[in-house]
């Protein structure tokens, strides 16, 4: 009450607070960062170990394992996750929620040193990389032109690389294709036999004989001068002039053999070829079916996503202008484009809300003042947000906007109960002041409530764990705070500017002169036009009013008629809830937006090279563009590496991902979705290849969940899980809806094995790892040292066999190891030779093998084709003790959080509960009003069947968000029913009659302003629409729903209530032998109509009432 009088007595004094506070809520707006979602913070920490050479159970038994015991002691790690491959072995650390990540990752460091000692020593450092889910990539650009691939990789590296990542906001720019260049050193099997070197001695000589070194300083007289030891190789004579031996190599005696020089030395030329190359390619990167190097862009965690894409841009024309003739940079894929789009649909949808609702307003009050009152609180309320969203570090993202755009019904209905009730007392002849104060003062209390039902049914979504709370903390915080604002805002703009602007009844209409009279001329045609319709809708009000009337006097009849509402309600229930578990209505973790890009993954078979995996490509290549014409950029990277929430897991030359974006949905007539549809059986003609195809996700494009449904088949024994995992398969394929299923993790590559006879090599004087040690440079190459040109990068110089050895197994195992006396020893002397099969690629979680079979998605819900699938695997297939399987992926996702999301719904509904109680003092009415929740059901899901949308996460928080409405509407008609029948005298029937007719317009017009307000959301077709559709139908749906039965259901049940009260209470006192006399007023089932007390002044339509009024006062001011 304070803050009202304040308002009205002191105006000024108020409006600059309020001005205030749209101030800083603007200039919040201005700095406040802009991003598809809200952040999220999941710690994770990877540790990336490189192994050359070694195979994935090599790299299983040598570095995931001991690194895997190392860590698994830490605490508050919720999963654990590995990946041997060949060459390099991954183990990712998932943290439970409320981890600091930053204190894991040290963690993590320390106790992997502790096993760093017991590592292979051909093995690499392990790299501790801590994983930010919110520095992601944002951006790609393709650099191509007709130089050479190397001339544009050097250029990507050493140009455009560094400029890039100057720009603020950008945390990392990854380079991939192109040509690495390197000095290459290839040794010849037969020549190193002839001088009896072995290629260790090659390998000691070349990294001796390039080294700079700092060996001290000097002084000279006043001056200290450091002193280096410079060494290293300036052209690659230089190289080839390295003596790796003298006095004719190992076992020779000393003697000088032929083709030494004078001195018995031998030359690195006399034994190898030395020339500049390019490192072996791993991959193969085109844009458009030309090759091409990609320049990725990540922008950090706490940057503002589209004012680092603009910095970006800005420095690609500032590149372009440097660029070598006939080189360009092309930006084929921006996210940050989409992002803008979204948010700004979504802001439009905002205004339109804003717009509607006004003239919703205006169709009602009949009055642009009174109009313009209510309406001017939704910018007040939505801008001061701007500076709470500021306080708690959230961002503008498409939930937050889409949060403010729900509220908007919200908004206007605190003002509208307050405005309402103020020109009710205007019309009893008080001065305007005067009526501002009585009218927010009586109605204080219902307000408030109205508001704390809102504030409490999201509080719960708001302090959720998992993904729902991660995901929508900022949406429920949004909508909690903007309510309380409007409440507020109803507090003092409104009953300020109503003291101001509306008319003093008691006073006679002043006859309007100057301008007034001059406009009053000009637009007599439109003032009669505008009496005539109010007429018009006021009778037809009043006969909608009568007919509610008419109609809940029949169902309120008897018991017969109380039972047939009842039945009607139960039914619709009932179809609300058959739709959904008939299938009618699906379910899926997030609708599919349409961001005009797929991905098609292609795999082919383990052990499959590079070429052969390009050659797929192409062709997929090349049924994209003659099936998609829409298509207007095609990115292809072959040999592409695996990822789980977005760490990379390395490679594999028989993987290839095509990325394509199509013209925006606007210009073109089928949907991303259709695309697909239409482009997945010609993919699947590709001999050998298993070609999948993927949408982006709503919620950050899926990194880490992989295919729509995942079935992991975890166990000991690799063979036995292979078995399952191929029974799994076969059930899934089987299964209604699914497509592109896969099973990559069963497959095994060729592997030839050199094996060591211990005890031979063990005689000549070699070690195992002395074989495979030469072996590893054989194959896979030994960085010597690096060479530097003046004016030119650094490149690496790798000493390795030539192509000719290392593709002959026969050439190879002619290989000297080393010689012992006058004799030679090859490779064929302390080894053989034997082909097997191996795994390709070995996956583990929380420390136990296991296989994922994968599928997508197609013609049915990814809800029930995933419960049909895990019945179809629990009927069929048969699990040995210690293997099973569970759900992975977005299976998991969506069930985890349609639970949490299910808990937050029964919280609040216990919370709304609970508030009412508190507020009536009553068991049983609070719960009339309840009733009003199960009859939203059938238009919630109702309004999802008819629009084409599925059951979600977004349209879960629009049932969420149902439950404070409708329970708004029962809260207005049951306390209206209660003062009537206490303050006036009515009997119970009459009293509901009376509370719904004159309650009506105020519920309509809540309930109009709400729908009409949410139909931009579910009719645009712009970016992101499909994410909001779902919510603005269920909202609709049950909201038109739930008002039309509301107003029969609740007055049903309230009668069943009150009723069942009284004869409780009679049946209390008989047990207890109470006097049958009560000072409590009872109303009896079967009430009469007691007399009617005099005639109080009546609430005008649409006027609210404090669900406890206060006393009669003798002063004006009530407190």
């Amino acid at each position: 009450m304070g803050l009202t009088r304040l308002a009205i007595r002191r105006p000024l004094t108020m409006l600059m607070i309020i001005l205030a506070l749209i101030v800083l809520g603007y200039r919040s707006l201005t700095i406040l960062q802009v991003d598809r979602y809200p952040k999220v913070d999941f710690p994770f920490v990877s540790i990336v170990t490189v192994f050359p050479g070694a195979g994935p159970e090599d790299v299983e038994d040598l570095i995931v394992k001991p690194i895997e015991d190392a860590v698994a002691g830490i605490g508050g790690i919720d999963q654990l996750m590995s990946t041997a491959r060949e060459g390099v072995g991954v183990v990712i650390i998932g943290f439970v929620e409320g981890t600091d990540g930053n204190q894991a990752a040290i963690d993590v460091e320390r106790q992997v040193a502790t096993v760093r000692g017991n590592l292979p020593t051909e093995a690499l450092a392990p790299s501790i990389i801590k994983a930010d889910l919110n520095a992601v990539p944002i951006m790609e650009v393709v650099l191509s032109g007709p130089q050479g691939q190397d001339q544009l990789f050097d250029l990507a590296t050493n140009d455009i690389k560094p400029r890039l990542q100057a720009i603020k906001g950008v945390a990392s720019v990854n380079i991939t294709g192109g040509r690495e260049r390197e000095i290459q050193v290839e040794p010849d099997p037969a020549r190193l036999a002839a001088y009896r070197i072995p290629i260790e001695s090659v390998q000691r000589a070349l990294q001796l004989s390039n080294l700079t070194f700092p060996v001290g300083s000097i002084e000279e007289g006043r001056q200290k001068t450091s002193v280096r030891s410079v060494g290293d190789f300036a052209s690659l004579e230089q190289i080839e002039n390295v003596v790796v031996s003298t006095g004719g190599g190992q076992g020779s005696g000393g003697q000088p053999r032929a083709g030494q020089d004078s001195g018995g030395q031998v030359y690195l030329r006399d034994i190898a070829v030395v020339r500049e190359g390019f490192k072996e390619r791993s991959q193969i990167l085109r844009y458009n079916g030309a090759e091409a190097v990609n320049i990725s862009i990540i922008k950090t965690s706490d940057s503002n996503t589209i004012e680092v894409a603009d910095s970006v841009r800005e420095a690609i024309q500032e590149l372009s202008d440097k660029l070598p003739s006939g080189a360009e940079m092309t930006i084929v894929i921006d996210d940050s484009e989409f992002t803008r789009q979204a948010v700004d649909a979504v802001r439009e949808d905002l205004i339109l809300a804003i717009l509607i609702t006004g003239f919703v307003m205006l169709l009602f009050l009949h009055t642009i003042r009174s109009t313009f009152i209510v309406v001017l609180a939704i910018p007040t309320s939505i801008v001061t947000t701007f500076l709470v969203m500021w306080a708690l570090g959230f961002t503008l993202n498409t939930l937050t906007l889409l949060a403010l755009t729900l509220t908007i019904g919200i908004l206007v209905d605190d003002s509208i109960v307050v405005l309402e009730n103020i020109e009710r007392h205007l019309k009893m002849g008080k001065p305007p002041r005067q009526a501002a104060l009585d009218g927010r003062s009586e109605i204080g209390l219902a307000a408030i409530t109205i508001t704390l039902v809102d504030v409490v049914v999201y509080v719960p979504v708001a302090f959720s764990t998992g993904i729902v709370g991660q995901f929508f903390r900022s949406y429920g915080i949004t909508i909690a705070a903007t309510t309380l604002i409007s409440l507020f805002v109803s507090f003092t703009l409104t009953p300020m500017l109503a003291a101001l602007w509306l008319r003093d009844e008691s006073k006679p209409r002043p006859r309007p002169r100057g301008l007034r009279r001059v406009f009053s001329i000009l637009l007599w045609p439109v003032n009669m036009f505008w009496k005539g319709f109010v007429t018009v809708w006021e009778a037809g009000f009043n006969g909608l009013a009568r007919l509610y009337a008419a109609t809940l006097r029949f169902f309120l009849r008897n018991w017969a008629t109380l039972f047939l509402a009842v039945i009607i309600a139960g039914a619709s229930l009932a179809g609300g809830g058959y739709m959904v578990l008939s299938g009618i209505v699906g379910s899926e973790f997030t609708p599919q937006e349409d961001d005009a890009k797929f991905t098609v993954n292609i795999q082919m078979p383990a052990g499959t090279n590079l070429g052969a995996t390009d050659e797929a490509a192409r062709q997929v290549e090349q049924i994209i563009l003659q099936q998609v014409p829409e298509a207007v950029a095609i990115l292809t990277r072959v040999g592409a590496g695996g990822s789980t929430f977005g760490i990379g897991t390395g490679g594999a030359e028989n993987t290839a991902t095509i990325r394509v974006r199509v013209v925006e949905k606007t210009e073109r007539q089928r949907s991303v979705s259709e695309i697909v549809e239409a482009l997945r059986p010609e993919v699947k003609k590709i001999p050998e290849a298993n070609v999948s195809l993927e949408l982006s996700s709503s919620f950050g494009g899926g990194g880490g969940m992989g295919g729509t449904i995942q079935v992991q088949v975890y166990g000991e024994d690799p063979d036995q899980l292979i078995d399952l995992a191929n029974q799994v398969e076969t059930v899934v394929r089987g299964v209604p809806g699914t497509v592109d299923v896969q099973n990559l993790d069963a497959a095994r590559a060729p592997e030839a094995q050199l094996v060591v006879d211990r005890q031979r090599a063990i005689n000549l004087g070699l070690s195992p790892a002395q074989v495979a040690s030469t072996l590893r440079t054989a194959l896979s190459g030994t960085k010597v040292g690096t060479f530097k040109q003046e004016g030119r990068p650094e490149i690496d110089i790798t000493l390795r066999m030539s192509e000719a050895v290392r593709s002959d197994l026969t050439r190879l195992q002619e290989l000297p190891l080393g010689y012992r006396g006058a004799q030679e020893i090859r490779l064929n002397q302390v080894t053989r030779l034997e082909r097997d099969l191996a795994a390709a690629v070995i996956k583990r979680t929380d420390r136990q093998r296991q296989l994922t079979v994968t599928s997508g998605v197609s013609g049915r819900t990814s809800g029930d084709v995933t419960d049909d699938v895990e019945a179809a695997i629990a009927e069929k297939v048969s699990f040995p003790t210690g293997y099973g399987f569970k759900l992975a992926g977005q299976s998991q996702a969506q069930r985890e959080s349609f639970a949490d999301l299910g808990s937050a719904l029964f919280l609040s509904i216990g919370l709304i509960y609970m508030l009412l109680v508190a507020l009536f003092q009553s068991w049983l009415n609070p719960l009339a009003i309840m009733f009003s929740l199960p009859v939203a059901v059938v238009g919630a899901f109702g309004g999802l069947w008819l629009t084409g949308n599925t059951l979600n996460l977004i349209s879960l928080l629009g049932i969420i968000l149902l439950t404070g409405i409708v329970t708004k509407n029962a809260i207005l008609l049951v306390d209206f029913t209660n003062v009537l029948r206490r303050e006036h005298g009515y009997s119970r029937r009459e009293a509901l009659v009376e509370a719904g007719r004159l309650r009506l317009r105020p519920i309509i017009m809540t309930t109009a302003a709400l729908v009409f307000a949410l139909l931009p959301l579910l009719l645009n077709v712009g970016a992101g629409s499909e994410v909001r559709a779902p919510l603005a139908a269920v909202v609709i749906g049950g909201n038109i729903t739930s008002t039309l039965l509301t107003l029969i259901l609740v007055p049903v049940v309230y009668t069943f209530f009150d009723g069942g009260s009284n004869l409780a209470k009679r049946i209390g006192r008989f047990i207890l032998g109470s006097d049958t006399e009560s000072t409590e007023e009872e109303s009896p089932a079967t009430e009469p109509a007691p007399p009617r007390r005099a005639p109080q002044p009546q609430p005008q339509p649409g006027v609210s009432i404090t669900l406890n009024p206060p006393a009669p006062q003798t002063g004006s001011d009530v407190v």
